[in-house]
């Protein structure tokens, strides 16, 4: 993990946990969703020389467009 996201003292982890349970996912497999999706930022940030959070955002919105169902690989 990044000095950004250990500064942020796992209160945003804890939100991100309760995005996807709200999207659906049992608690314990909300976790797991979320340490991935957090790794996961952490590389993207690294590899584009973005902040974190931009990677964050861009993942949260495949996800939630994968879960809508509207989400083309194509287009991003």
């Amino acid at each position: 993990m990044s000095a950004e996201h250990e500064g942020r003292g796992g209160a945003p982890e804890d939100q991100l946990v309760a995005v996807f349970q709200r999207l659906g996912a049992p608690e314990r497999q909300a976790r797991v969703m979320a340490a991935q999706t957090w790794k996961r930022a952490g590389q993207i940030a690294r590899e584009r020389g973005i902040p974190e959070t931009e990677a964050l955002a861009g993942l949260l919105e495949k996800i939630v467009a994968g879960v809508r169902g509207t989400y083309s690989p194509d287009a991003g």
